[in-house]
């Protein structure tokens, strides 16, 4: 069932994704000045548990998206490749329909039509008691140093202790919001590739962490979720629109 949203004057369709990504090593994505115990925390949500931000969510996916959209080389998929819509852009004419923009955002800071939550913990090494969810054990201290890439030695004072989680937890999160009915098959394929080529998130992957288990990622979607007949989406026809120049 298609709705009409007046505020992009196009007709569109209810889209909600949930995903699933599975670890395969410790995980760290965080920052702060420490104290005693470790120099960089793991962000923790207000139960302190580990949580992976929205926002470096869609920029890993963004960059995938755009790598995938070079590769084919379809104008349809990235407007970068066509000179003249960057080139005669302008506030007063209609969006770009590119699958990038329409996904991640336009120019000037513009949102695209989906919105990106933050990936929860989700699998099952939590503390049962009184339906508490807070996971107890996960983290964990690791202690390294920096090498000076000139003289291949040690840097003096370099030794520094950050906050990882363990390996093989798994992150859970959800993508929601309307695509134009004439674009959704091409642009949430287009979504569900670069997922796939996502190894990775956090920082120290030079040093072994954030790696993704890609085997095990989950990506499910559905239309119009609400209605009692939820279509069921075409992956054949999304990749044959996706691959189109």
């Amino acid at each position: 069932m298609a709705i009409y949203l007046l505020k992009r004057g196009v007709i569109v369709k209810r889209i909600d994704i949930e995903y699933e990504i599975f670890f395969k090593s410790e995980f760290f994505t965080g920052g702060g000045t420490g104290n005693s115990y470790a120099d960089n925390y793991v962000l923790k949500d207000s139960s302190g548990n580990p949580y992976i931000p929205s926002s470096l969510i869609k920029g890993k996916l963004r960059y995938y998206s755009e790598v995938i959209a070079n590769t084919v080389g379809s104008t349809n998929l990235a407007c970068k490749l066509n000179s003249n819509h960057n080139k005669n852009y302008n506030e007063e004419n209609s969006e770009c329909k590119c699958s990038i923009c329409i996904v991640y955002g336009w120019q000037g800071n513009k949102k695209g039509f989906l919105t990106f939550y933050d990936a929860k913990l989700s699998n099952n090494k939590m503390n049962e008691d009184n339906g508490d969810v807070k996971v107890k054990g996960i983290y964990k201290n690791r202690t390294g140093t920096t090498i000076d890439r000139y003289v291949k030695t040690v840097k003096k004072g370099a030794l520094y202790t950050i906050e990882t989680t363990i390996d093989g937890l798994s992150f859970g999160g959800e993508i929601s919001g309307f695509l134009p009915d004439e674009t959704y098959k091409r642009d949430i394929f287009l979504l569900k590739c670069a997922f796939n080529l996502v190894d990775s998130f956090g920082g120290n992957q030079s040093r072994g962490l954030g790696f993704v288990d890609t085997s095990k990622t989950k990506f499910e979607v559905y239309i119009d979720k609400n209605n009692e007949n939820s279509n069921v989406y075409d992956w054949k026809e999304g990749e044959k629109e996706c691959f189109t120049k």
